[in-house]
């Protein structure tokens, strides 16, 4: 494989081969992982596909005839099951985890080992299977008889009657967080304690350090807060984005302010307990760098809003660099802010008409928090330090920048 200082890879995944973007100091090109496409037998059909952070190694489910599951590996068949509902990579990507279903038990493989038995491991939701940053552990969820326990490399937490969901483990995996319910109630266990009941629970993130948590939780219909160390903010119709530092510092997300005909959404970031103004509608965002020192959204202006109006109110973040502004019916904007006085990488102009889309995180970092990229909206085109890269697809599923 070409080196390259910066690897952005979007996965583009056709019917039985693999390929990916990779990104260096000279622009982008078009070319298989590992410069091979893994072609699966005709009489295969593709269930699921993970690559890992470096981008080196390529995981394939494929569906065997007349049944039964494969799991292909670089292009071999490194193990089979009646069913292989989940696959996950380490975020150092020496660690493979598989979920494999044998009919009558379910099990987690690591690294080739098979775990303890279960009646049910949930696969369910975007990340089932959950390791830690430092990538020697991993928790998932899984049921024997009617109890549920979160299950963190062997040892097994209480869970209660249903399903828990949002796993979460600090860097080091020294800390742990899930959401429970039981009687139609969520609660947020952090480190085994029970914090207060809602009627629903999103959006939860751990900080590194694993000593403060952050999640968007339901008072009541229309009537969502932002919860950060047990600390709730004021309702909103609804909340997203919550984000916090590597140390807990800036708690971040954005707050729903009004309706308008149930289409557009008027949304204010908040940070540090501090309103900022508001936008027409949030399309991205907001997302933090691990650094905890500069923060990505986007979204549409408010009707009459100035150009330059200040949209972050917190003290530490009003130093604002405007990354995208498009002129239109639809103008969108995007602000970069950093508190330490130095803005985010932007090797390139402002962009015109092009905003980030998607899904809430979008917008990715580097681990040491000097690049980022994003997916820009409707030409399925990449955005890499504010320089738009020439290549556009049809779709973009996912994009991953390797350490």
């Amino acid at each position: 494989m070409r080196s390259s200082a910066l690897k952005i890879v979007p996965f583009v995944a056709a019917a039985f081969a693999i390929a990916a973007i990779i990104c260096g100091d000279a622009g982008a090109d078009v070319y298989p992982v590992d410069d091979v496409v893994w072609d699966a037998p005709e009489s295969q059909s593709v269930i699921s596909v993970a690559l890992s952070p470096d981008c080196h190694h390529v995981a394939m489910v494929l569906r065997r005839q007349p049944s039964g599951n494969d799991l292909w590996l670089n292009g071999s068949v490194a193990a089979s099951a009646r069913a292989i509902p989940a696959v996950a990579y380490s975020p150092d990507s020496r660690h493979l985890a598989y979920v494999v279903d044998d009919g009558s038990a379910m099990s987690v493989v690591l690294d080739g080992r098979k775990g303890a038995s279960y009646d049910e491991v949930a696969t369910g939701g975007e990340h089932p299977l959950v390791f830690c940053a430092e990538s020697d552990h991993l928790a998932y969820a899984a049921r024997r008889g009617a109890k549920w326990f979160v299950v963190e490399d062997v040892a097994e937490h209480d869970a209660g009657s249903q399903v828990p969901r949002d796993l979460q483990l600090a860097r080091d995996g020294a800390s742990l967080a899930f959401v429970a319910k039981e009687n139609d109630l969520y609660r947020l266990i952090f480190n085994g304690v029970a914090q207060a009941a809602f009627a629903d629970i999103r959006d939860v993130r751990l900080s590194s350090d694993g000593h403060h948590v952050g999640y968007a939780a339901s008072q009541a219909a229309d009537q969502w807060v932002a919860v950060f160390d047990g600390r709730k903010s004021n309702p909103y119709l609804f909340v997203t984005g919550i984000c916090l530092g590597p140390h807990g510092e800036h708690p971040t997300f954005a707050g729903q302010l009004s309706r308008q005909d149930d289409v557009a959404d008027s949304v204010a970031v908040v940070t540090d307990g501090v309103q900022g103004s508001a936008i027409y509608s949030l399309t991205a965002g907001p997302t933090m760098s691990p650094d905890g020192k500069q923060i990505i959204y986007c979204g549409l202006k408010a009707v009459g809003q100035p150009e330059k109006s200040p949209l972050m109110a917190s003290p530490s973040f009003r130093n604002a660099s405007l990354l995208f502004e498009a002129s239109g019916d639809l103008p969108s904007l995007a602000f970069a802010i950093a508190h330490d006085g130095h803005g985010i990488n932007m090797a390139g102009p402002l962009l015109r008409d092009a905003f980030v889309g998607g899904t809430e995180r979008a917008v990715i970092f580097t681990a040491d928090s000097l690049h980022w990229a994003a997916a820009t909206d409707g030409n399925e085109e990449l955005v890499r330090d504010g320089q738009r890269i020439e290549d556009s697809f049809s779709e973009i599923g996912c994009l991953a920048i390797s350490p």
